[in-house]
């Protein structure tokens, strides 16, 4: 009685979860192609999320930038949700920031998003911040 589980054919646990897998890919890639018909190229929830850190811009300041390195300096002015006050260094064209959060979400955080909106005020690396985004 006690070896209950022992009497289930081992493979049962693995192909339910490809099963499973199986569905969700057929789910998602539906969902993906009515994005793409729609004409949206990002997600909803990319999408959110971008807008989420744009107002957070106003709350920070670009203090120094290298033109030709494409470097900024971003301090911000209040905490922005909980994160530490601080000045941060944003390299666009590496798509680089020392908050770490440009390179683990792979897409503009509010720094590089603040960093964005400098360069194109500014007309440095314009072009680095539209392939950035």
């Amino acid at each position: 009685m006690t070896d209950w589980a022992g009497r289930f054919n081992k493979k049962y646990g693995y192909n339910t979860a490809i099963a499973v897998a199986g569905l969700l890919f057929v789910t998602k890639c539906k969902e993906a192609q009515t994005q793409l018909a729609a004409g949206n190229h990002f997600s909803p929830w990319l999408m959110a999320a971008i807008e989420n850190n744009r107002e957070g811009i106003s709350k920070m300041r670009v203090t120094h930038y290298d033109r030709r390195a494409s470097v900024f300096v971003i301090e911000e002015l209040e905490p922005f949700k909980g994160s530490s006050q601080g000045s941060f260094h944003v390299r666009l064209t590496a798509k680089m920031c020392d908050c770490s959060l440009f390179q683990y979400l792979h897409f503009p955080f509010r720094h590089a998003l603040a960093a964005c909106a400098a360069a194109i005020c500014s007309d440095v690396h314009a072009e680095s911040c539209v392939q950035t985004i």
